[in-house]
């Protein structure tokens, strides 16, 4: 009897210490690859930001695709635009640009659009911002996929309340926000992306950058009322040739 009671007992033990293991093991730590919004997430705060936008509409032909940059301080348009007109890019090549020798040797599954005559083609554009530089310059990266890109760099200003220069770190920081978008009206300015610095809240002795997530494209939106200075990034499209 004192044999089978020691057996119990000793199955019993044996039992609750697997069934504790097993909860235990469930608890583990396994690596996992990163994934591309995991990297998205550290370029951000990182001073990486980019913004792309589709243009596969306009296929239909070639069209020069022109980037501007607007500026504005406390609400007053001061530049009408930074690039002055020469940061443009077209969105497809052509083999008939090409010199005639040269088209010769191009085969046609080298070609986007063979049959149209088209050597590269861009569907999308993008309008990115890499990490400040010497606190006060923001770096500014402008692309149409597979036809070109370029750069240049925006001026941040420091917040000033009653004439007196606030002297914080946080008086240049700047932040992006969308336009909404809709019809690519050729020759017209199509604004897509803003650039604006915080505002200082004197009330409450805070900095502010609050509102509207999108901005209006007629310069509506509540938010622009108070931010000091901003940058307005954009595009104008005029067509070139229609196929």
């Amino acid at each position: 009897m004192k044999k089978r009671f020691f057996y119990l007992l000793t199955v019993c033990i044996c039992g609750c210490m697997s069934m504790f293991g097993q909860t235990d093991s469930a608890k583990v730590l396994r690596p996992l690859k990163a994934s591309a919004e995991d990297y998205i997430k550290l370029l951000n705060r990182n001073g990486y930001e980019a913004f792309t936008f589709d243009i596969s509409s306009l296929t239909d032909g070639q069209y020069n695709i022109t980037f501007k940059i607007k500026e504005y301080k406390d609400g007053q348009k001061i530049k009408d635009d930074i690039w002055g007109g020469y940061a443009t890019l077209r969105n497809m090549t052509l083999l008939s640009e090409f010199p005639e020798d040269d088209q010769k040797n191009v085969k046609p599954e080298d070609m986007a659009d063979p049959d149209r005559g088209i050597y590269a083609m861009g569907k999308k554009i993008m309008i990115g911002f890499t990490p400040i530089v010497n606190d006060s310059i923001q770096p500014i990266w402008i692309e149409v996929e597979n036809m070109g890109s370029g750069g240049n760099q925006l001026q941040m200003l420091p917040q000033y309340v009653n004439n007196d220069r606030i002297n914080s770190n946080r008086s240049f920081q700047y932040y992006a926000r969308p336009f909404k978008t809709g019809e690519i009206a050729t020759g017209k300015f199509l604004p897509l992306v803003l650039l604006g610095s915080v505002w200082y809240d004197k009330d409450a002795g805070v900095f502010r950058f609050c509102g509207e997530k999108e901005i209006n494209p007629d310069m509506s939106s509540q938010i622009l009322r108070y931010i000091p200075h901003y940058y307005v990034i954009g595009i104008e499209v005029n067509p070139k040739k229609i196929l």
